[in-house]
């Protein structure tokens, strides 16, 4: 036998041996999952005799590896060239024919194609920019050419608040709304691509009774934090007309879009502590309840790093953990809010993933933990040069895949880069050298839940992060040896342009080119929810304030 044959067979013992831990913790999770569907057959009224006839068993010799007969799971060592084989894309092909033959055993109709999915890598991904619409800059307080503000999506609408619309100016406290429908799709009553709502109070346009949520409308600011909160856009914080950071006494405002009109959420007990003012903070939604971080306080724009949850049924925040570090770039993905810091080449060599994840409730004697991952920055292992006032969103390809999604932003300030000193962007008007990143990039978070300390996390909620498809495939290629590619970086491709679907009333733009300080979202329903980005506004390249709308399409 030559030395070819016998590495290869000695490969083939190596992953013999992972694939029957593999094969007893797959059917180990298939019969959990059986246990969970005959229960709820069994909630369901079904009687013994139907039960019965359900039940097919699955037991360890339904699927049998021979060291030397690997042909009977589709994988024939006669006929590949020794010398070309690449032992991690074997190793991920002999996983992906495991994972074949343990999907026989379940369903025969999707075996191959989820057997070809298990070899394949997660990244990169791929997108796709078409403009949506486009605005010129009318020098009013209305002006949708804007920067600092926020855009939310609520159902299929973008809306847009706050921000500012020239040197020193704050956009007024209208709302701006984006029908982000495509005009094939009917609905049941007509809808216009475009509506500006003035500021008005809840009960103020009839047939609502606000009790104590009204509380007039919220001023004009920008560098606010927004989120999408059930039917409503919340609102927290920010920077008035007069250059202050808002105090409104831990208050968030609601723009209740049934109504059109704002109301507001005030702490039920005035004796507890509530987040101090802030501008440039972070606002999510987790379970019906915002989650909000970080931001530069109102004293001497310290840098702040709290965490707060607001409890919507009891009106009460409470203070979890701080992060580790501070840092302008936040993010919240199934249930956990990350935090991203670069490597600066200089202070650091090394960027941090920083992980809180959030407790369905709430229990301070038991607060959760933070979790941390490192990433080196070279150009063996690429990663995003250091940024601000970039997007930072979640992603999600579908079947329990999560990516952070960091787009665009600005370069950092030499000083900002060699010291310690808070980040600072780039001026456009001091230099000549490139000041703003028309780049994308994403980071694979873990496929299953981070860990934690707090002992919050149920076990049905591990098993189904178990039983996700993302999980189980991480877990065949990492016990091979194979990149999950967990924590890891990698640029998106960005594909070229549909140039006979441009619709009308934009600028002929293909790209929105390098900006920062723009709005951006996530769509949450519909076609493309989860991994469509829209993005309006912000600064460009010159420092021009930018009033054009884009949808990203990732795949």
């Amino acid at each position: 036998m030559g030395e070819a044959s016998a590495d290869a067979i000695s490969k083939a013992m190596e992953v013999k041996d992972a694939m029957d831990s593999i094969l007893a913790s797959l059917q180990c999770m298939l019969k959990i999952r059986r246990a969970i569907s005959l229960q709820t057959k069994m909630a369901s009224g079904f009687d013994e005799r139907q039960l019965n006839e359900c039940d097919i068993e699955h037991t360890s010799s339904s699927i049998h590896f021979d060291v030397l007969g690997l042909a009977t799971i589709g994988l024939h060592f006669d006929e590949i060239s020794f010398p070309s084989i690449n032992p991690r894309k074997a190793m991920a092909e002999v996983a992906g024919a495991a994972y074949l033959a343990f999907e026989a055993v379940e369903t025969t109709a999707q075996a191959g194609f989820a057997a070809y999915m298990v070899a394949q890598p997660t990244a990169p991904l791929k997108a796709t920019f078409s403009q949506v619409a486009s605005a010129p800059d009318d020098a009013t307080a209305a002006s949708l050419a804007r920067s600092n503000h926020s855009l939310t999506i609520v159902g299929h609408k973008a809306y847009i608040f706050g921000g500012e619309v020239g040197e020193d100016k704050v956009a007024s406290n209208d709302v701006h709304v984006i029908n982000l429908l495509p005009e094939e799709i009917a609905t049941e009553k007509a809808e216009s691509a475009y509506a500006l709502l003035p500021a008005l109070e809840i009960g103020s346009t009839g047939g609502e009774k606000p009790g104590d949520r009204a509380g007039g409308v919220p001023v004009g600011r920008t560098r606010h934090a927004a989120c999408g909160l059930n039917i409503c856009v919340a609102v927290f914080g920010g920077v008035d007309t007069d250059g202050r950071v808002i105090d409104e006494g831990g208050n968030i405002w609601l723009f209740n879009t049934a109504h059109s009109a704002w109301e507001v959420l005030k702490p039920r007990d005035a004796s507890r502590e509530v987040p101090e003012a802030r501008a440039d903070g972070k606002l999510f939604e987790h379970r019906n309840c915002p989650i909000l971080y970080g931001g530069h306080g109102k004293i001497d724009s310290a840098a702040l790093k709290d965490v707060w949850h607001f409890s919507y049924a009891d009106r009460i925040w409470t203070r979890l953990p701080d992060s580790p570090e501070p840092s302008l770039n936040a993010s919240f993905a199934d249930g956990t809010l990350h935090l991203l810091t670069y490597a600066t080449g200089t202070s650091s060599l090394s960027g941090a993933l920083h992980s809180l994840q959030i407790p369905p409730s709430i229990d301070p004697a038991l607060p959760p933990s933070w979790t941390g991952a490192t990433f080196p920055s070279n150009p063996l292992t690429p990663a995003p040069a250091p940024r601000i006032q970039a997007g930072l969103l979640p992603i999600t390809t579908g079947h329990g895949r999560f990516y952070l999604l960091n787009m665009f932003g600005s370069r950092l300030s030499s000083s900002a880069k060699s010291t310690s000193s808070e980040p600072a962007a780039l001026d456009p008007t001091t230099t000549d050298a490139p000041t703003q990143f028309p780049d994308l990039w994403t980071l694979q978070l873990p496929s299953g839940p981070a860990p934690v300390s707090s002992g919050s996390v149920t076990t049905a909620s591990k098993v189904l992060d178990a039983l996700r498809p993302a999980a189980i495939k991480d877990a065949i290629r990492g016990a091979v040896k194979a990149d999950t590619g967990t924590h890891g970086w990698a640029e998106v491709i960005v594909l070229p342009p549909d140039l006979t679907a441009m619709p009308s009333g934009t600028s002929g733009k293909v790209h929105p080119g390098p900006r920062a300080g723009f709005g951006c979202d996530v769509l949450k329903k519909g076609e493309g929810a989860g991994k469509t980005v829209v993005l309006w506004g912000g600064l460009n390249a010159k420092g021009e304030r930018e009033g054009d709308g884009w949808l990203v399409k990732l795949e």
